[in-house]
C-alpha cells in the first residue's frame, strides 16, 4: 500500500496493516505517519504539490537528458560527414588546400561545448543518489543489527535471572530439608545407657562450658563424687529443647544421670510403668503452679524403653509444654513393647 492511499483513509485490510508494522520497526516511518496524525492540515494538497515540483525537476531533467543525447548524437553526424568530406577532397587534387581547411573548420567546430558538462554533472547526480541509497540500506542494516543485538542481551539477562531464582529456590529447598532431617535426627531415641557411655564421656562439656547435671531427679554442681560403677543410667540432651527446659542453666546441654542406689520417687524394674504408673509419676515430679496446666502429648516408646518423637498437639502455656516434656525425658523405663505409641492428656 502507498503512503499516500493511508493518508488519504484507507486504513484496513491486509496491506495497511502491513505498512503499520513496517512503521514499528522503522522509527522514521512511525514518525512520518504520526506526523500526519497530529499536524491539522490538508496533507493531501502537499503532497500534490510535492509531486508535482518532482515531476517538473524530472522533467526538466528527462530534457537536459534528451538535449545530451541529441547533441552527442550531432557530433557523431558531423564527424563522419567531416571525414567523408575530407576523404573525397584528399582525393580530389584540385580543391585548394585553403578551401579543405575552411569546410574543416566550419564543419567541425561544435555549435556548443555545454552539453558535456552538462553529462558530467548527470552522471554525478546519478552516482550521488546511488550512494545515498547505499549509505541509507547500510543505516537500515546497522538499525536491525542493534535492535537484534539488544534482543539478544534482554534474552540473556532474563535467562540469567530466571536460573539465579530457581538456583535460589533449590537452595532454599535443599536447606529446608537439611533442617528437618537435623530436626528428625535430634528427636529420635537417644542410645541405652551401656551404648551411650562411650559416647557421653567422648562428648563431655570443657571446663569453660560445663553442663547441667541432673542426679537422680535433682540438679548438682559436680557429678566427680559418683562411682562410675553407680551410674545406671546417663543422657545427655545438647538441643534447644535442654535451654527451654532447664532455662539459661540448661544452655551448655544437660547430663541426667540415674544412680543404682536411688530409692526415693524411684520405681522397680520388675513393676510395670505404663500410662498409668507414668500419671502418677508425673504428679509428684511436675512443678506446681498456681495457673492449671494441661497439655495432649503423644510419643514412642523406644528399643531402650524411653519415650522418643515426642510430640505436643495441645498445649495451655509454653511453660506447661516446657516442664511436661522435662518431667517425660527424665521418666524411668517403660515397661511397653518397643514402638508402642502412647497418647495421653495431662493436667496439674
Amino acid at each position: 500500500m502507498k503512503l499516500t492511499e493511508y493518508i488519504k483513509g484507507k486504513r484496513y485490510g491486509a496491506d495497511a496493516n502491513e505498512l503499520e508494522r513496517q512503521a514499528m520497526e522503522d522509527a522514521f516511518l512511525q514518525e512520518a505517519l504520526d506526523g500526519y496524525d497530529s499536524v491539522f492540515s490538508n496533507h493531501l494538497d502537499s503532497i500534490d504539490r510535492i509531486n508535482n515540483q518532482i515531476e517538473e525537476q524530472s522533467s526538466r531533467k528527462n530534457h537536459r537528458k534528451m538535449m545530451v543525447y541529441y547533441s552527442v548524437a550531432a557530433s557523431f553526424i558531423v564527424l563522419i560527414t567531416v571525414g567523408s568530406v575530407v576523404f573525397f577532397n584528399n582525393s580530389d587534387q584540385q580543391m585548394p588546400e585553403m578551401a579543405k581547411n575552411e569546410i574543416i573548420e566550419d564543419e567541425i567546430i561544435p555549435e556548443e561545448v555545454t552539453p558535456v558538462a552538462e553529462v558530467e554533472e548527470i552522471l554525478s547526480e546519478d552516482i550521488t543518489t546511488k550512494e545515498s541509497e547505499d549509505e541509507q540500506a547500510k543505516k537500515e542494516e546497522a538499525k536491525k543489527k542493534r535492535l537484534e543485538q539488544e534482543k539478544a542481551e534482554k534474552e540473556k539477562i532474563q535467562k540469567q535471572e530466571e536460573t539465579k531464582k530457581l538456583k535460589e529456590e533449590k537452595d532454599s529447598t535443599k536447606k529446608l530439608k537439611k533442617d528437618d532431617k537435623l530436626m528428625l535426627a535430634q528427636a529420635e531415641e537417644a542410645p541405652a545407657p551401656k551404648e551411650a557411655k562411650a559416647k557421653a564421656m567422648a562428648a563431655a562439656p570443657t571446663k569453660e562450658k560445663k553442663p547441667l547435671y541432673i542426679v537422680n531427679g535433682s540438679p548438682v554442681k559436680d557429678i566427680s563424687s559418683i562411682p562410675q560403677d553407680q551410674i545406671e543410667s546417663k543422657q545427655v540432651i545438647k538441643d534447644a529443647s535442654a535451654e527451654v527446659i532447664y532455662g539459661a542453666d540448661g544452655a551448655n546441654g544437660v547430663v541426667i544421670i540415674k544412680t543404682k542406689t536411688a530409692k526415693k520417687d524411684s520405681v522397680k524394674e520388675s513393676a510395670p510403668f505404663k500410662e498409668k504408673e507414668f500419671k502418677q509419676f508425673f504428679k509428684k515430679k511436675a512443678n506446681k503452679t498456681p495457673e492449671e496446666n494441661s497439655v495432649k502429648v503423644e510419643f514412642t516408646i523406644g528399643k531402650g524403653k524411653r519415650p522418643y518423637d515426642i510430640k505436643f498437639k495441645k498445649t495451655s502455656s509454653d511453660a506447661a509444654k516446657a516442664e511436661a516434656l522435662r518431667v517425660i525425658l527424665s521418666s524411668p523405663k517403660w515397661t511397653e513393647e518397643s514402638g508402642t505409641k502412647v497418647t495421653m492428656k495431662l493436667k496439674w
